[in-house]
Order: structure tokens, then C-alpha cells, then sequence
């Protein structure tokens, strides 16, 4: 996908709603108001300079990243929001590998009663990985390494946004 398609899909995102002007601003140098004329049709991607481009694909990229699609990837994403919210004690660690939705439950049981507002402000992060699950992936099938890889780019990610 190039750089301008990148800022055309987060032209969307921003017309839709779904990506406010204001957490935009937090992620580079760019004007408010070539966001809101983004976002108000005044102003077309097609026509923005090189490096605004370039600044908005890299924005869109962290929002957005391409992530696989394998089960084992996405529970490790789930485990980089946990531990982001506290950290996951090795015990519990290590049975999230064998039986990771029992697990996720307990953890997320735990973390919602011992830090409430911790917990709800990484609740769009969770229902974001969470969304991108079947219903058939919900089980308690050992994870492969991969969710080493879904774990560390997530975590990754939640620091390039500041959120940890």
C-alpha cells in the first residue's frame, strides 16, 4: 500500500469518526488545521506535499498496523494490552501460553477489580485486538511463538502512541 493510500484510508477513518483530530496531534507535527481541512474535504491528499504524506502514512501505519492473522499472533497482542494495564505475574504468564483464553479471563477479572481506571483506559485497545478474533479462535489450544511477535509489536505500538 503506498504513502498516499495510507492518508486517503486515514481520511476515511477520520470522516467516519473513528480517529479524532485531537490523538492525531499527538503523533507528529502536523497542523491542526490540515487535519480538520482533511477531515472537511478542503484539502485532498493527492494534493499535500511529499513530507505531509510521508508524516500521515507513518501516522496511519502506528493506528493501523498489518498485522497477521493467525490466532497465536492476536493473543499476543491481547497479552501486550494486558501487561500494559499491570504486569502479568510469570505464573499467570506462563499458563496464558498453555491455556490462553481461561487465562485472559482471569487476568482481565483481576485487572478490571485491582486497577478500574487503568482497565478502561486501555479498553479500546483490548476491544481493537479482540474484534479481529473468530469465534472459533476463542479456545484454549496452546499458543505457537508467534504470539511472541504479536506480544512485542503490540507493546511496541502502545509505546509509540504513549500509551505505556
Amino acid at each position: 500500500m503506498t504513502d498516499l493510500e495510507k492518508v486517503e484510508l486515514l481520511q476515511k477513518e477520520i470522516k467516519a469518526d473513528n480517529v479524532k483530530v485531537a490523538d492525531l496531534m499527538k503523533y507528529g507535527k502536523i497542523d491542526r488545521r490540515t487535519l480538520y481541512n482533511l477531515r472537511d474535504d478542503k484539502v485532498t491528499p493527492a494534493k499535500m506535499t511529499a513530507k505531509m504524506v510521508a508524516d500521515l502514512a507513518r501516522i496511519y501505519t502506528i493506528l493501523f498496523p498489518d498485522e497477521p492473522d493467525d490466532r497465536s499472533y492476536k493473543f499476543g497482542q491481547l497479552l501486550a494490552v494486558l501487561q500494559a494495564v499491570a504486569p502479568v505475574p510469570e505464573r499467570q504468564y506462563r499458563w496464558f501460553v498453555k491455556k490462553p483464553m481461561d487465562t485472559f479471563k482471569i487476568i482481565f477479572e483481576q485487572q478490571s477489580t485491582d486497577n478500574f481506571a487503568r482497565s478502561q483506559m486501555f479498553e479500546g485497545e483490548r476491544m481493537r485486538v479482540m474484534d479481529r478474533f473468530s469465534i472459533e479462535e476463542y479456545d484454549n489450544r496452546p499458543l505457537d511463538g508467534l504470539y511472541l511477535l504479536g506480544q512485542g509489536q503490540e507493546g511496541h505500538r502502545l509505546r509509540q502512541m504513549g500509551l505505556i
